[in-house]
């Protein structure tokens, strides 16, 4: 949570993110304490998906499917450094 609202928000405190909801599954990692008690402290409201709608999931699935075609299977990559450099360029893009 911390790092998804560092940079458009300008860093982290209590509050920060109030306004924004955050769409989320119920994957046990986001439904544990921690990361309910992150979301409370940085102010997004909650918005889990519907269980029984998995479809709910496709924008998020069509971004990975994008990322994938247009930045990681076009290039080979040998060092975690390649890695992270691929995806910053590649967030820079997608978000202009």
């Amino acid at each position: 949570m911390r790092q998804a609202v560092r940079e458009p928000f300008g860093g982290f405190c209590e509050g920060i993110a109030s306004g924004v909801k955050l769409r989320h599954e119920y994957g046990s990692r986001l439904l544990s304490g921690d990361f309910q008690r992150e979301i409370r402290f940085l102010g997004p409201e909650s918005s889990p998906a519907f269980v029984p709608a998995p479809e709910g999931n496709g924008c998020i699935e069509r971004f990975f499917r994008t990322l994938k075609e247009q930045s990681l299977w076009v290039r080979h990559i040998d060092a975690l450094k390649e890695l992270a450099d691929a995806l910053e360029e590649f967030r820079q893009r997608y978000n202009e």
